[in-house]
């Protein structure tokens, strides 16, 4: 007579999933099929994020709404100041401004002036930290 560590054996893992074998550090795990054995690893380049192409999961370059790179700028303001003025020369107005704080809580700017070549963010209080622009 089995005991229930046996008939666990025997019956249930079999079920669960697993790796043949052992993948890349970094990469990602996906099932590819049906099955508890269908797992396999995805390795990301730099850059790449994970995609469907081609009905399949893999890496592919990241890209923005157009199927154009993404054209990001950081900006550390490493001084407390209630005007932050960053020159990014991008010749576009279209851009996405993410701000955060010294301690790295994110925050809203009190006014925001877009230029072709300039992004003018107005504090009430003097602020340190970074910004993160995404032009579009």
């Amino acid at each position: 007579m089995a005991n229930p560590f046996e008939d666990f054996i025997q019956t249930e893992l079999p079920k669960r999933p697993f790796l043949a074998s052992d993948v890349d550090e970094e990469s990602i795990i996906v099932r590819r099929g049906q099955g508890a054995r269908a797992l396999a690893g995805v390795k990301l380049s730099e850059g790449q994020v994970l995609g469907m192409k081609d009905g399949q999961l893999q890496g592919v370059a990241q890209t923005g709404g157009g199927g154009s790179a993404v054209d990001a700028l950081p900006y550390v303001q490493e001084e407390e100041a209630v005007q932050w003025v960053i020159t990014h020369n991008r010749n576009n107005v279209n851009v996405v401004l993410n701000l955060y704080g010294a301690d790295g809580k994110a925050f809203e700017a009190d006014e925001v002036e877009v230029a072709a070549n300039t992004v003018t963010i107005t504090l009430l209080e003097a602020a340190a930290g970074r910004a993160i622009l995404i032009f579009v």
